[in-house]
């Protein structure tokens, strides 16, 4: 019994043993912690620590100036002018706040809220939000209370001819790219490198001072100098307009080129678009007409207005064509001064297949090719092509290009619709060929082509690539022509400069009213295919070139679907004419109108603040170089002081190497204000003690010229208020600093 009770006697445990182990076990797993910690730190940190920076560093790009396209006299046709941008980053907003932020920012920047949401769901750390703001709304977005946004000044595209030469521009897209025409073509030369700011931000986004920030510079990109000439473009376009509008046609293009060097000295088609906007609707169509149609349906008229038909639209040029039937005939022998070609109203060119002249019903009977020419006789080139022969007349129209495209440099060139093997062109297709129908071609193959008969016999490559150069002005390429072998001879080609002087005295052409110079031409009226029949519409065009014995300069007009003019000596010939008129009078004259523009102002010298002033008392806007503020002195400016400028074109400015500012008068106005002006110029600063009060001295003075490394040492006295009339003159800073960011 007793045995049974000590048996079941509980075990007694030792209370300090116990405790012991605790405090083992809680070491154990403290080692373990330091152990992890120290190969955590020291052994493998490494990894980790970068890790944890990358987190928090954040890449910025900086957009680089885009180069200046300008005419061959150096006038602005494209320029980059500086505005403030504002970015939102996305991800450091957190999702509580979203509907808050997107309120404000829509409220703030006049956005719709889908606008701003959109923005938000962007997988980008940056996102440009909108630009061109205003100083107020740069104000309101600063003082609402909103984090995770910048604004900083970036160049934007402007162009300050508007509409005028439009789809040889083209445009910049939203992402900075070239779109369309020049822009596109010469983007990777124009855009320049983009550079990056690369610097920490914590959770709540804002920037950790205490880590470094990287800066890499943008390369500006390079400037562009064109052949064309602004004044001829400005004649084109204001030409080719009133004359569609006077036949009340769909569309036109003009082209007026050096036929000697292949230089374009103007291009215009119309309808066009103003590149400011690329996106707004076309003329006549109402807001609500937009945007009622589908998306597809809008995309589809805004490509149409923006390719350019001279390089991209296909057409059968019709009688313009038989300039080059007659010179391969003479340049073959196939046609001599004895040859005689019998018009008998039509001809058969294949059994049961006929055409008709267009003087059917009284024919032009036995005539030579030059009165063929005159004529514009239809069988009579029918009968000029048979002696040709198809081996002859397939490799002469190959070397002029036929089947392929110009070269120019403009994208979305077409390619002419041209048999591309010899034994695929029948002989249907040749006959009809010699007048112009049964091959297709752009405007501007057709001229190029036409001027090799009458500039010496060399095909020469359009081209609008003048150089390139360096901001600074330095040339770094220019544009060479490839020496080829002549396709004509000169007797070929001074007859054909004969015949065509004459044929526009036997047309009775419009040109013919121009005195004291003679011009050779030839008209062209094509009846339009549609849906693989030819219609009552027609495409009217007309080529000349003068003076007709040495050519330097020719035009070619086409208009289609005139209503009220439709013959290309009538539609086209009238706006060739006036054309001519206005271009004669420009080269007698140096410039058509004397009111047309005024002199650019002398900047130089000048403070950016007095500049603007300046120039906007001029009729003149002004772009700035970089970081300027208002108070920088400009070094330089494009266009030079003297130059004569259309009113409202843009004038850009340039610091010196120093970028050296005066330095403005700060005395009397409070602190708040004086910190306000200089960080919005970017100027460098400090306070001597109390950073608080009224502005008591600065140093440098007012009005000394300093660098701009050079950092201000403002004095304030925390006792002296800021009386009524510095309060006022403190404001009118500020509201300079308003108007400069407008601008």
């Amino acid at each position: 019994m007793k045995k049974n009770q000590k048996n079941n006697t509980p075990r007694r445990v030792n209370p300090l043993a116990r405790v012991r182990f605790v405090f083992l076990f809680a070491l154990l797993i403290a080692i373990g912690f330091l152990a992890r910690l120290f190969y955590l730190q020291v052994i493998a940190g490494q990894p980790f620590q970068e890790a944890a920076l990358a987190q928090r560093r954040r890449t910025i790009a900086i957009k680089p100036k885009r180069g200046t396209i300008f005419d061959s006299a150096n006038r602005p046709m494209a320029v980059s002018v500086m505005v403030n941008t504002v970015y939102i980053f996305p991800e450091e907003i957190d999702e509580k706040d979203k509907k808050e932020t997107i309120d404000l920012l829509s409220y703030i920047l006049h956005l719709d809220k889908e606008t701003v949401e959109n923005a938000l769901s962007s997988s980008r750390y940056d996102v440009p939000l909108k630009t061109k703001l205003t100083q107020k709304e740069i104000d309101q977005l600063q003082s609402s209370g909103l984090r995770a946004f910048r604004v900083v000044q970036e160049a934007e595209r402007f162009y300050p001819n508007e509409d005028v030469m439009a789809q040889c521009l083209g445009f910049v897209n939203d992402a900075g790219y070239g779109a369309y025409g020049l822009e596109e073509q010469y983007d990777a030369l124009l855009r320049g490198k983009g550079g990056q700011t690369i610097l920490s931000r914590d959770l709540g986004g804002n920037i950790i001072p205490t880590e470094s920030v990287e800066r890499y510079a943008s390369e500006e990109g390079q400037n562009l100098h064109l052949t064309m000439n602004l004044d001829a473009q400005r004649i084109l376009s204001e030409e080719l307009r009133r004359g569609l509008n006077d036949s009340k046609a769909d569309a036109g293009t003009a082209i007026l080129m050096n036929p000697n060097t292949g230089e374009i000295l103007a291009m215009e088609s119309y309808p066009s678009f103003n590149p400011n906007t690329p996106y707004a609707p076309a003329t006549g169509t109402g807001e609500a007409s937009w945007k009622a149609m589908s998306e597809e349906e809008r995309l589809s008229r805004l490509y149409a207005r923006w390719k350019n038909p001279a390089v991209s639209t296909l057409y059968e040029p019709g009688s313009v064509f038989k300039t080059l039937t007659a010179a391969i005939a003479l340049e073959t022998k196939s046609s001599l001064p004895e040859s005689r070609y019998l018009c008998t109203g039509k001809i058969e060119l294949a059994p049961g297949v006929w055409i008709r002249c267009w003087r059917h019903d009284d024919p032009h009977g036995s005539q030579t090719l030059e009165e063929a020419l005159n004529h514009s006789c239809n069988p009579a080139f029918v009968q000029v092509v048979r002696d040709i022969g198809r081996e002859n007349f397939y490799s002469y129209l190959q070397s002029l290009r036929m089947g392929r495209i110009t070269g120019v440099d403009l994208p979305g060139e077409q390619a002419s619709l041209f048999p591309d093997a010899m034994e695929k062109l029948e002989s249907v297709q040749m006959q009809t060929m010699s007048y112009g129908h049964g091959i297709s071609v752009t405007p501007l193959e057709m001229m190029a082509a036409v001027n090799t008969v009458i500039n010496g016999g060399y095909y020469r490559t359009p081209h609008l690539f003048a150089s390139a150069s360096a901001q600074d002005g330095k040339v770094l390429s220019q544009f060479h022509e490839s020496v080829t072998d002549p396709i004509f001879s000169q007797e070929t080609v001074e007859t054909m400069r004969r015949y065509m002087l004459s044929t526009t005295q036997a047309s009775q052409a419009k040109v013919l009213r121009i005195k004291n110079i003679a011009i050779g031409s030839k008209s062209g009226t094509t009846l339009l295919l549609e849906n693989g029949e030819y219609s009552d519409k027609t495409i009217a065009s007309l080529y000349c070139f003068y003076p007709a014995e040495k050519p330097e300069t020719a035009l070619f007009v086409v208009i289609h679907c005139p209503k009220t003019q439709t013959f290309g000596g009538e539609a086209a010939g009238e706006v060739s004419a006036k054309i001519v008129e206005r271009l004669l009078a420009l080269k007698e004259n140096g410039r058509e109108d004397k009111k047309e523009g005024q002199a650019v102002p002398d900047i130089c010298g000048k403070t950016v603040e007095e500049a603007r002033g300046l120039l906007e008392k001029a009729g003149f806007s002004l772009s700035v170089y970089g970081a300027m503020n208002d108070f920088t002195l400009v070094e330089r400016q494009i266009p030079s002081a003297g130059t004569i400028s259309p009113f409202q074109s843009v004038v850009e400015c340039r610091p010196d190497a120093n970028a050296r500012f005066r330095v403005p008068s700060l005395v009397g106005i409070s602190s708040e204000k004086a910190t306000q002006v200089l960080r919005q110029a970017n100027i460098r600063f400090s306070f001597n003690d109390a950073d608080h009060g009224m502005i008591i001295t600065q140093d440098p003075e007012a009005g000394t010229i300093v660098d701009k490394d050079t950092a201000l040492v403002l004095t304030a006295d925390p006792t002296v208020k800021e009386s009524s009339e510095q309060e006022e003159k403190s404001s009118s800073m500020v509201t300079d600093d308003d108007k400069m960011s407008n601008e």
